[in-house]
Order: structure tokens, then C-alpha cells, then sequence
């Protein structure tokens, strides 16, 4: 608590607001899913002044969700404290103008290791390669921009296409697990889906590594549906046997047993409708 206020009365101290305080505590850095659907240019690195706004996460210190806040006070990820000492003594922080020049001078880019940037110009979004406790203060203070070697990535429509179709086919299928109280687990190329510890219905289903392969998102796509038209499935069975009392549900399930030959499927709904 002690470290929390004495980084919330430096930063005070030094001219930045309360509001981008509060910022701070609430922006989260968001997951690198761009890599999904871009791809890395030719294009040698360039020097650029990037907005830091635009600096969506950190690199292998950061961890995606959380708060730039839990990061600077060490809650979160692993940024090292000593590092983040040793710049603040290094440029002897005074007052907000000088500061800000620090980071957006030519110097602070060519230094032997500068700040690295991803960029993916579609999303407009920066991901830090290296310099992530030199990006953590640039926040911190609310620097609107520093120097940084860019890497820029260019859009590859299909990954891009065929990455939505995936997102919003597991979004859907994630919708209708919550939606009937179930769980699922994705492991080791196989989902499974449960109600509490009955499981319901797996399918093999390989993890998307490579967006540009078509086949494989239609594969996957198409087990999603399946999976979802199964439980849709059960849900309407389940309504159809609320209907009838106890004492008639028996009778008319083992009808239908005998007529359709889906006894495991019937004997899942009633396991289902025991719980």
C-alpha cells in the first residue's frame, strides 16, 4: 500500500492528472490476436514518433486483461522494479515538458537497444517487442509520444477472413454452452462439454495455428456447428419430457427407444433431468 501511494503522489507531484490516474487503473492491455491475421513486411524497420495511446500491451512482461496500474505496481506481469528505478534516476524526472522530450527526442530511439514496436496499421495498434519498462512510464506519465523502432505487418485478408469466421462460430457456440448451464474444456485437440460432471458431447477438434489454412478453420467451424445443433438438440428433448409427469415420461421414453435406437441419447436427457 505504502509503494501504491508514493507512485500515486510522484506521478501528482509531477503534473499528471488524477483522470489519467484513475485511466491507468482501469485500461486493461489487450491480447496480441493481430499476429492471427497479419503479416510481418519486407519492409526494413523504421524510426517513427508513435502515439502512445495507440501502445496496446506490453511484450513477454505484460499479461494480457490486466491493468497498466497492476503492472507499474509489480501486481501483475513482470516488470522488474529496479529497472524502472534506474530510468527514472537516469533522466532525472522533473517536470512533465522535459519529460516528454526525453521520449520523443532522436536519441531515445538510437540508442543501442530502442524501444521496439509492432504496429498493424488496419487496428492502428503498437505491441511492445522490447522496451517494456521504458513504455510502462511513457503511460505512467501520460507521454503523448515517443521514438520507436517500428516493425510494420500488413493485413492478410484471408487469415482475416477466415479468423472471424472461427471467432464468431466459437463466440456462438460458447453462447449457447452458458446459455443451458454447461461447461466446456478444450484441450489437446478435443472438446468436451459437461453438465456439472455428466459429460454430454466431445468432439475432435485441432487448435488453429495457421489462419491461412482453410481447410482446417472450415473443419473446426463445422465441429463447432455440430456440437451446437447436438445441445440444441437436448434442449428441445428436455422441454419435450418436462411436459409429461414422471409417470408417463418412462413409458413414452421407452417408446421412443424402441422406434429410434438412440438409447444413449435418451438416457442422457434423463441423467440430464435427474440433476
Amino acid at each position: 500500500m505504502i509503494f501504491i501511494n508514493n507512485l500515486e503522489a510522484k506521478l501528482t507531484s509531477l503534473g499528471v492528472s488524477s483522470e489519467h490516474i484513475q485511466f491507468l487503473k482501469q485500461e486493461l492491455l489487450e491480447p496480441n490476436v493481430y499476429d492471427n491475421y497479419y503479416d510481418l513486411t519486407n519492409d526494413d524497420e523504421s524510426i517513427e514518433l508513435v502515439p502512445t495511446k495507440n501502445i496496446a500491451s506490453l511484450g513477454l512482461r505484460g499479461v494480457s486483461n490486466q491493468t497498466w496500474w497492476d503492472h507499474a505496481i509489480y501486481k501483475v506481469g513482470t516488470l522488474e522494479k529496479y529497472r524502472m528505478d534506474r530510468f527514472e534516476r537516469k533522466n532525472n524526472f522533473s517536470d512533465l515538458g522535459t519529460i516528454y522530450q526525453i521520449f520523443s527526442n532522436d536519441e531515445f530511439a538510437d540508442r543501442k537497444e530502442a524501444v521496439e514496436l509492432k504496429y498493424y496499421p488496419k487496428d492502428n495498434k503498437y505491441f511492445v517487442i522490447n522496451g517494456n519498462h521504458r513504455v510502462t512510464w511513457a503511460k505512467l506519465l501520460n507521454v503523448p509520444a515517443i521514438k520507436a523502432k517500428v516493425l510494420r505487418h500488413s493485413l492478410n485478408q484471408s487469415k482475416f477472413s477466415n479468423y472471424f469466421l472461427y471467432v464468431e462460430a466459437k463466440e456462438l457456440l460458447i453462447q449457447v454452452i452458458k446459455s443451458i448451464n454447461m461447461r466446456y474444456v478444450y484441450e489437446n485437440n478435443y472438446i468436451d462439454v459437461y453438465f456439472k460432471d455428466i459429460f454430454v458431447v466431445g468432439r475432435s477438434c485441432p487448435q488453429i495455428n495457421d489462419f491461412s489454412n482453410e481447410e482446417v478453420v472450415n473443419m473446426v467451424v463445422e465441429t463447432f456447428r455440430q456440437i451446437i445443433d447436438y445441445l440444441r438438440k437436448i434442449e428441445r428433448d428436455i422441454k419435450f419430457y418436462q411436459i409429461f409427469s414422471e409417470k408417463l415420461r418412462k413409458p413414452i421414453m421407452s417408446i421412443v427407444r424402441l422406434n429410434t435406437k438412440k438409447e444413449s441419447h435418451l438416457n442422457l436427457i434423463k441423467r440430464l433431468m435427474e440433476e
